[in-house]
């Protein structure tokens, strides 16, 4: 795999839950230099609303995020930012991202 490891792709969705409660989901893909799927690569996230979160991406390059109990009055919508990324081989570029953040509406 080749530098540098970035975001290839970021897809939201937005579901109901019970009552004036919604949940917001992403699923990020990392891609390397040469825009192949990264597995094993650790993917640090920020909401909009504050709460932080990482995770590992599999053997499809993916890892995904959820925030739960969003109420649709207050949040109709939030953000996930990605706040940084690490690979024991590779290196991180930010600049390199195809996206860096997404917003989901309330469904």
């Amino acid at each position: 795999p080749a530098d540098p490891l970035h975001v290839g792709d970021l897809v939201g969705s937005g579901v109901n839950q019970s009552g004036q409660k919604w949940r917001a989901t992403v699923l990020v893909t990392m891609h390397d230099g040469d825009e192949a799927v990264v597995p094993g690569a650790s993917v640090s996230i920020a909401w909009s609303t504050g709460p932080t979160a990482t995770a590992t991406t599999d053997a499809n390059g993916q890892c995904s995020f959820t925030l739960s109990n969003l109420s649709k009055q207050s949040n109709p919508s939030v953000t996930l930012t990605i706040t940084g990324a690490a690979h024991a081989t590779l290196s991180y570029s930010a600049a390199a991202n195809h996206e860096t953040s997404i917003t989901i509406n309330k469904p």
